[in-house]
């Protein structure tokens, strides 16, 4: 019963901030998971279950799907026994941890439902998509898009021109506000990104 009150507290003080993607109360319960949520990030990345291990660091502007996991650490194959009791000083004993995984993931980025992202991936770049159900297993260049088990990258979102123009003008540095005003631009990455660097410049 206690947990359900805190759950209903909790969400009525994100909704009062504005949603997850606003709002600095739930970034602080992520932090305490070793998670920092840019703003304007929002979804599964707020999950008490999404960090299983290690630290996470997210950008601005990107979308989690739900069920998604970061399993920053493994069980360690190469001692005599893989049971926590040897590595978990929270099961009680002098042990030492394993080593834990850092994952930054860039801006912009779409995780889809179910993706699973493994110790071995370390970053995942601005702009990537990373498809339903995709396992990922290795580091994911910006703009790409990774589909599958293991997560493959199938094609690129923009050109090589766009992306260095999009990259160039960091138009995620902007608050939502500003960037709605160039809205009619939002279909025309190379406009919208050379919008974003006259705003920038008048600024």
């Amino acid at each position: 019963m206690q947990n359900y009150i805190q759950r209903r507290m909790q969400r009525s003080i994100v909704k009062k901030e504005g949603g997850e993607q606003t709002s600095n109360y739930i970034r602080k319960i992520a932090l305490k998971r070793n998670v920092s949520v840019g703003m304007y990030s929002y979804g599964g990345c707020f999950k008490e279950d999404f960090n299983t291990g290690g630290k996470v660091i997210i950008g601005r502007y990107c979308s989690f799907g739900p069920n998604v996991h970061y399993f920053g650490a493994n069980h360690p194959m190469n001692y005599a026994s893989m049971s926590p009791y040897f590595y978990q000083k929270s099961w009680g004993g002098e042990v030492n941890d394993i080593m834990r995984s850092e994952l930054i993931i860039g801006n912009d980025c779409w995780i889809g439902y179910g993706v699973i992202i493994t110790s071995s991936c370390h970053r995942i770049g601005n702009g990537a998509v990373i498809g339903a159900g995709t396992i990922l297993t290795k580091d994911v260049e910006p703009y790409s898009i990774v589909v599958g088990n293991p997560g493959k990258k199938i094609k690129m979102r923009f050109s090589s021109e766009t992306i260095q123009l999009l990259e160039e003008s960091r138009w995620f540095d902007l608050e939502p506000a500003e960037l709605l005003t160039l809205y009619n631009l939002i279909e025309s990455p190379k406009e919208f990104a050379r919008k974003v660097f006259e705003m920038k410049g008048n600024q």
